[in-house]
């Protein structure tokens, strides 16, 4: 069961948690391990990540940004990595209508 909204919207309201989310989405496998998935969102936030970069994105995924999605049923974490949770894809929904929504601006 998905969460209330405005949870959802405080937890999507992070850049990182959105990533995460985003390379799920579009990943041809799951579940992807966690140090697969830092490498990925540090290419977003970084031209050229370094290890170090690399490894600070994964202990704030580990520390903080993943409990967070898990605990709005988004994503599934387990040893072998992180999976989309039961309420992933309406979560997802959110995400993309939001992203594609463009506010009008009067001239």
């Amino acid at each position: 069961m998905m969460s209330d909204t405005w949870t959802v919207f405080d937890v999507l309201a992070n850049r990182r948690r959105r990533w995460v989310l985003g390379v799920l989405a579009f990943s041809p496998r799951t579940p992807i391990p966690v140090r697969d998935l830092a490498e990925s969102i540090a290419a977003f936030e970084f031209e050229n990540p370094t290890t170090t970069q690399t490894k600070r994105v994964r202990t704030s995924l580990r520390r903080t940004h993943l409990d967070c999605l898990e605990a709005i049923d988004a994503i599934h974490i387990s040893q072998d990595g992180v999976s989309p949770g039961p309420s992933f894809h309406p979560i997802f929904h959110i995400l993309s209508v939001g992203l594609t929504h463009q506010p009008h601006t009067q001239s």
